[in-house]
């Protein structure tokens, strides 16, 4: 075994759970590694068999995003749906326009950048345009999740607080 494998493995703590429905995973990693090219923090990956247990897996997905960050009354967040609605394989976050109820636009703000080759701007540069003119205490980015294996489309959230 590398020692900076072993390393890795001894700066980890691990979290699994499951049922029928659904496989819990949280990794809070302890410190940056360098090898897998992965920051300091938590990440979690929520795999599910179906979506016909909807209630369950929005039970598991809110007390997550709780978990990450402990929203209070007055939290101000920032939703950002990334990807380009003209391709179906990343349209994931643009979509959410037309799902998120913004019932409350002091506290909550959704912003679908589009990508660099529609709008010839990076998408980090408008968020952060966005945030340093509108404060937020929290960003949720929404993206389509690349994958190789084709069992995980549409089956699997993962999340993480150290950025994309």
């Amino acid at each position: 075994m590398l020692k900076d494998e072993s390393d890795y493995k001894e700066n980890i703590e691990l979290y699994e759970e499951s049922d029928e429905n659904y496989h819990l995973e949280l990794i809070r990693l302890l410190n940056d590694n360098t090898v897998y090219h992965q920051k300091k923090g938590l990440y979690a990956s929520l795999s599910f068999k179906d979506t016909n247990h909807l209630d369950t897996l929005q039970d598991k997905l809110s007390k997550l995003i709780a978990s990450f960050y402990p929203f209070k009354k007055n939290t101000k967040v920032l939703i950002c749906g990334l990807g380009n609605r003209d391709l179906a394989c990343d349209r994931l976050g643009p979509l959410l326009m037309n799902q998120i109820e913004l019932d409350d636009l002091s506290r909550i703000s959704l912003l679908i950048p589009g990508v660099k080759g529609q709008t010839g701007i990076e998408t980090y540069d408008l968020i952060e345009a966005y945030i340093q003119s509108h404060p937020v205490d929290v960003v949720i980015v929404v993206d389509a999740l690349a994958t190789s294996s084709i069992a995980r489309l549409n089956r699997v959230i993962q999340l993480t607080d150290t950025g994309l």
